[in-house]
């Protein structure tokens, strides 16, 4: 069998939002990286389709803004929210913030091409197997094999997954702190027709099924294309989830938003994902890094998932780029594999838990409280007599506080 070596100052695992965030960051900032992807882009995947205002902040620092606004994602001000009981809230988000309703496969391949764009290489269909993670004297290497069934090898000065919920290269540094307990799983769809307010997006909390609908891009215009996503305990349906999937959803849309104009229509779907609940033990080892899903995650209730994915990215690029050695301003990489810096590799994990620590805890607090009804219904009523709650919630998990 043919094989391949490429070499980079920083070899990425993963073409989502995280590792094209991280690998255009890290080239416009002169560094030579390499991305590598099982999949070719455009491609699907199972996802809520929101990002929140935290998360249009970081597109506009990273320079994707104007890029992803030709995509034409639809604005949405805040979230209503609706229980079993019968109790509506709304949530808006804090004045002049929006979020966005984005189609997630367009949304990716526009971060990728970003990243092309600023001088990252890319190697697409290329699938990742196992990791060797170096030493102080020896540089980390990605083990896989390329579109064309050769053999693919990747060295670099760093190494960084990015690479999702089930990390290949998460698992290769022993980060998993343990399997899921929280076995939440999920299936999408996109639903056409009309009716809901296409300014916000909606979401039935139930204890034991969640469903989440929101506007995205398509044929029509806002308030014509849906993501529908049921979110429910694994001991719920078991094996049953694909069959009874859509009758649960369609239940749920009844008291979330009342009767359509027209619809809703299945266009597509579904599709499937979860569990969600991955802690991580560690986000670094040696020259190392996890970043994004492969970091660690928990819940997608609060949509927090592109923002850690874009900000992590933003966190990375700043660690790895002061832990390499400086090279003079418009000179190339050599191909000289220096040790990056110890000490300054080591910000990485304080600067995650500073950045993320609050939203992790609230994503704790707000399973809590939305799975017991005893806790569900009172929280509800509270944020249906105040809309300021509602605000300074959507603040956090919306992520819009003062950036860390």
């Amino acid at each position: 069998m043919s094989s391949r070596v490429e070499a980079a100052e920083v070899v990425v695992v993963g073409g989502g939002p995280a590792g094209s965030a991280l690998a255009a960051e890290l080239a416009r900032r002169g560094r030579d990286v390499l991305l590598v992807d099982r999949h070719t882009f455009p491609r699907w995947k199972p996802c809520g389709e929101c990002v929140n205002p935290g998360g249009v902040r970081a597109l506009r620092r990273l320079g994707f803004l104007s890029a992803v606004e030709g995509t034409s994602p639809v604005a949405l001000t805040g979230w209503s929210l609706v229980s079993p009981g019968g109790r509506r809230a709304w949530a808006p988000f804090p004045r002049s913030e929006v979020g966005w309703g984005v189609d997630r496969g367009t949304f990716d391949a526009t971060l990728l091409g970003e990243a092309l764009k600023r001088g990252a290489r890319v190697i697409e269909g290329a699938r990742v197997h196992g990791v060797t993670l170096g030493s102080r004297s020896e540089s980390p290497e990605a083990l896989g094999v390329g579109s064309d069934g050769a053999e693919l090898r990747l060295v670099a000065s760093i190494l960084v997954g990015a690479d999702g919920l089930r990390s290949v290269v998460a698992r290769q540094l022993g980060a998993l702190r343990r399997g899921p307990r929280l076995r939440k799983v999920s299936l999408t769809w996109r639903v056409r027709g009309r009716g809901p307010a296409a300014e916000r997006g909606h979401l039935f909390l139930g204890g034991e099924v969640t469903v989440g609908l929101a506007p995205v891009p398509g044929p029509g215009g806002a308030g014509e294309h849906w993501n529908a996503t049921l979110v429910v305990h694994a001991r719920t349906l078991g094996s049953g989830l694909r069959a009874r999937g859509w009758e649960l959803l369609t239940r749920a849309l009844e008291p979330l938003v009342g009767a359509w104009e027209e619809g809703p229509e299945l266009v597509d779907g579904p599709w499937a994902s979860g569990p969600f609940d991955w802690p991580t033990g560690r986000v670094l080892r040696g020259r190392v890094l996890l970043v994004g899903d492969a970091a660690g995650y928990y819940d997608p209730l609060t949509g927090q998932g592109i923002y850690r994915a874009l900000r992590g990215g933003e966190l990375a690029a700043a660690v790895i780029d002061a832990a390499l050695p400086k090279r003079a301003s418009g000179v190339e990489w050599a191909g000289g594999m220096s040790a990056p810096s110890e000490r300054a590799l080591a910000a990485y994990p304080k600067a995650i838990a500073r950045v993320f620590g609050v939203g992790e805890r609230v994503q704790h607090v707000i399973e809590a409280v939305v799975s017991r009804p005893a806790l569900r219904e009172p929280a509800l009523s509270f944020l249906e007599r105040s809309e300021r709650a509602g605000s300074l919630l959507t603040r956090i998990v919306g992520d819009v506080r003062p950036a860390p």
